[in-house]
């Protein structure tokens, strides 16, 4: 009798933790704006939060791009990755509950949004972004001969040359300042700094400005693990 009881219990149980894992994807919240879509399944007061970060971001005049098409997932049962980006589904992990890391985690999947869907080839001109890749890398993952772990911001930026993209973007905007200082000694970065100044904020947004709150160490692996003056940041948003 109380084995069968235990059998049933432990049924119960199963069936209501997959009810309960999708209880939240049931009841999600969707929101648009620019365009994009932004679907959330946590806790309120955290998520709300999180897309007032994103809407700060993408409705700011600094970043004048396109997200017409654009599906945001902020998930709050995924850990890792705490990012990333399928065709035009973008995946955020709702457990970066610190400003800071979420701010700078959105606008690296940002940079894959522009790099992949805005700078695109024209009739007129071919795709901007090629002539970023070609500074560093022969194909997708793999560099030229010649290429050295200086010649990319962050260890991860030196995993592919869409990686090398979004860091070096993140950086370009969070941390002009040290970028500059660092492309003056190293000819990769300065073309690499001459092309986001050239291609992407070609109307000199964010030139001369830093955000780092203690100074910049000399390797990193990840720039969005680098803390900012975050307020001083949404200030200068707007």
């Amino acid at each position: 009798m109380w084995t069968k009881l235990l059998k049933k219990f432990t049924t119960f149980l199963l069936i209501f933790s997959v009810v309960f894992a999708n209880f939240s994807q049931i009841f999600a919240q969707t929101t648009e704006f620019s365009g994009a879509k932004i679907v959330t399944n946590g806790e309120p007061i955290i998520v709300n939060r999180q897309i007032d970060l994103m809407k700060r971001t993408m409705g700011s005049k600094f970043f004048p791009f396109l997200y017409t098409g654009l599906s945001i997932f902020l998930d709050a049962n995924q850990k890792e990755p705490r990012g990333q980006l399928r065709g035009k589904e973008m995946k955020i992990s709702a457990q970066v509950t610190n400003d800071t890391e979420f701010i700078k985690l959105f606008t690296h999947e940002l940079a894959h949004v522009v790099d992949i869907y805005f700078l695109r080839a024209t009739q007129d001109f071919p795709d901007p972004s090629k002539d970023f890749y070609k500074i560093s890398w022969q194909s997708m993952k793999t560099k030229h001969a010649w290429a050295s772990l200086s010649d990319f911001i962050s260890g991860y930026a030196a995993t592919n040359q869409y990686e090398d993209f979004a860091e070096s973007f993140v950086w370009y905007v969070f941390h002009n300042n040290n970028f500059l200082d660092r492309a003056m000694k190293n000819e990769a970065l300065r073309q690499k700094y001459l092309f986001f100044a050239d291609y992407v904020f070609a109307r000199g947004e964010f030139q001369w400005t830093d955000f780092s709150l203690t100074q910049v160490p000399d390797y990193l692996w990840d720039t969005t693990k680098i803390p900012i003056l975050f307020q001083n940041y949404l200030n200068f948003l707007g």
